[in-house]
């Protein structure tokens, strides 16, 4: 069975789909085929097979935890297939085995996002903020792109709502300053103090974005994008000084 998996690893189309279900035959009680199998039917779109890999999956599971994971791994996939129905009903079961995880929550929160349901969403994810707000330095290894995630998706669904800007505003200060997030985090901390009218906000958030790339926390690469709009954003509120040294990361970036 471990031997017709990775033969499918390495083949394409219908002729891996036939490797993973001849490893499957040969071992039915095998995870890592069926959930192969699984992965690559959401690919193809063949969903009712696709599901029943995945309810195959949930059954042989050892212990709630085991389980929760694979429903969000299922979900996940769901997700990026464009099921979002199927995607919602997965990860909500992960979140009823395992109500306290953040990982749960803010994969359901995105799920809810995709489908439009920024309430919904919203609950979960500023769930997952208030508890970091709680804990201060309480984040888990690995935890802290997870949470400043969701406080970027919290302040982003709270303008879509006509939410308070400022406790939006508060949820992008506590992304930190190293993290994947923190380019976005800082353009749109920016942006909601403009539409707040607060002058001193809105620079210390730019200012913070720059100072960030200028010690290499944040790869220039990656915030090209978010330096451009500051960038406008600075020079028509007239700022010209400010606006030039964001213009020359950019020139710097283009060399």
């Amino acid at each position: 069975a471990l031997g017709a998996t990775i033969l499918a690893s390495e083949r394409e189309g219908d002729e891996r789909l036939r490797w993973l279900d001849r490893a499957i035959e040969r071992a039915p009680t095998i995870p890592f085929a069926r959930r192969a199998r699984m992965f690559e039917r959401i690919r193809r779109g063949e969903l009712r097979g696709a599901l029943a890999d995945a309810e195959h999956g949930e059954a042989s599971a050892r212990s709630p935890g085991e389980r929760a994971v694979l429903q969000r791994e299922v979900g996940r996939a769901l997700r990026e297939g464009g099921f979002q129905s199927e995607a919602i009903s997965w990860l909500r079961r992960s979140l009823r085995d395992e109500p306290d995880s953040r990982v749960a929550k803010l994969e359901l929160g995105l799920a809810w996002f995709d489908a439009g349901e920024d309430l919904r969403a919203l609950e979960l994810v500023q769930s997952v903020v208030r508890r970091d707000d709680g804990e201060g330095e309480g984040r888990a290894i690995g935890e802290s792109e997870l949470v400043d995630q969701a406080r970027w998706l919290a302040a982003q669904l709270m303008e879509r709502q006509g939410l308070d800007l400022g406790v939006a505003i508060a949820h992008l200060r506590g992304v930190e300053g190293r993290s994947p997030w923190a380019a976005r985090a800082r353009a749109l901390e920016g942006r909601l103090a403009s539409k707040l009218g607060d002058v001193g906000a809105r620079l210390r958030a730019h200012q913070r974005l720059l100072e960030a790339i200028e010690l290499g926390w944040i790869p220039l690469e990656s915030a090209r994008d978010e330096l451009e709009r500051v960038a406008q954003i600075e020079a028509e509120a007239g700022q010209p000084e400010l606006a030039a040294r964001l213009r020359a990361l950019l020139d710097a970036s283009a060399r």
